[in-house]
């Protein structure tokens, strides 16, 4: 059986740009060499596609301008008939010839975290262009990227979450003063008791997102965040609170729940810095897979304070929530518990997690390298279009077929 030519995006111009090389380059050497040749495709801040075998290579990110511009530019070749490939032009066509060539891709991986590519937006264009891709879909991926949209959609299958208020950016700069923020807060239900996790509504990897403690910090970290985004949320801060974190995969088989982690941190708050800075010289080696991924912050798996009830009742719910919101490939969902105890609550979920979240499947004897070509083949099985699905009926016909 042929290769299958699958492009890796990753980079992007949102926020989380670094995080993303680390996820593409950890997904591009895990890729399985007997089925798939790689293609990277690093999306640049400037918004401009590169590929070449440099960029397989951590010392390449970021690349300098003299860098970036050696490396050949990636365009999407439109015109043609839509199918089943991503055409990709490397170089530029000249009128009388000239270096462009054309790389027909068979599937696409994006890995680029934020805006641009786990928004709907990246996936989007792929579905106007029919070509096959990993992950949620268009309605998955928006639906995700918005936390509020996302509390709005979950609570309607029932699923128990913290509360929250929304504050939209002022019209003229970042600053909203602490008497309107709390008249907004009281009138969406959410009582100004201190602390309060102020987080954008639509960023990850812990970025923009802090605790404050009185009503000074208060306005301080709304326009801190206001800065990154025009919808900021605010929550009820659970003081020493404990996080669960559960991966769903779509694989051949259906929805598989991943093993349960307890992340380990030691700031009261899990910002980007502890994410991925975590111990001494930045990420570690991750053993697994290949590539370098999420920092080893210290993680107990299934952990011994939950029981098999609870552990059950967990997975289930996860499942649920992706099954709920129609998404495919790797999804990472967050809860958050009280200190002291009570529910287990619904935080957030993450449609492109770091590292595809492939440490949280150890336990079940499944390296990354299996996991993604499971994940391809349930895609690409999604994507096997019945005949005529696209032909205009007869009955829908204004003009004459010839």
């Amino acid at each position: 059986m042929a290769k299958l030519t699958v492009a890796v995006f990753f980079g992007g111009r949102s926020s989380e740009h670094d995080v993303s090389i680390v996820t593409g380059q950890q997904v591009l050497q895990s890729l399985d060499p007997d089925r798939f040749t790689a293609l990277p495709v690093y999306v640049a801040l400037d918004g401009s596609w590169r590929s070449g075998p440099e960029l397989t290579q951590r010392s390449t990110f970021v690349p300098t301008k003299e860098k970036l511009a050696a490396l050949p530019k990636a365009t999407v070749a439109l015109g043609d008939a839509v199918g089943a490939k991503l055409k990709l032009q490397f170089g530029e066509k000249k009128l009388f010839g000239g270096n462009a060539r054309t790389v027909d891709v068979d599937f696409v991986i994006p890995a680029v975290h934020g805006r641009g590519g786990e928004d709907g937006a990246f996936q989007g264009l792929m579905e106007s262009l029919e070509v096959p891709y990993l992950g949620a879909g268009v309605l998955g991926a928006a639906a995700a990227m918005d936390k509020v949209f996302t509390k709005q959609a979950l609570a309607g299958l029932g699923v128990q979450q913290l509360p929250c208020a929304v504050l939209n950016r002022p019209t003229a700069g970042f600053f909203m003063p602490s008497e309107d923020i709390a008249k907004a807060a009281q009138a969406q239900n959410l009582p100004l008791a201190f602390p309060i996790c102020v987080k954008p509504a639509a960023l990850g990897s812990s970025i923009g997102v802090h605790r404050v403690d009185d009503t000074e910090a208060l306005a301080a970290a709304v326009s801190d965040t206001f800065r990154l985004t025009d919808k900021v949320m605010l929550e009820p801060f659970l003081a020493d609170n404990t996080e669960y974190n559960i991966a769903v995969a779509k694989l051949p088989e259906g929805y598989v729940a991943s093993d349960i982690e307890r992340p380990k941190h030691s700031a009261a708050l899990l910002d980007f810095a502890e994410t991925y800075r975590s111990g001494s010289g930045g990420p570690k080696k991750s053993g697994f897979g290949g590539g370098e991924g999420m920092a080893d912050l210290g993680r107990e798996i299934d952990p011994a304070e939950l029981s098999d009830a609870e552990k059950a009742d967990l997975r289930a719910t996860a499942v649920k929530i992706v099954e709920g919101l129609r998404m495919a490939g790797v999804n990472r969902v967050d809860f958050i518990r009280a200190a002291g105890g009570g529910p287990i609550l619904f935080n957030e979920i993450n449609t492109i997690p770091g590292s595809f979240a492939y440490y949280l499947w150890r336990g079940r004897g499944l390296n990354m390298t299996d996991l993604l070509s499971g994940l391809i083949d349930e895609a690409l099985s999604r994507y096997q279009r019945l005949p005529g699905e696209f032909d205009v009926p007869a009955s829908a016909q204004l003009f004459p077929r010839k």
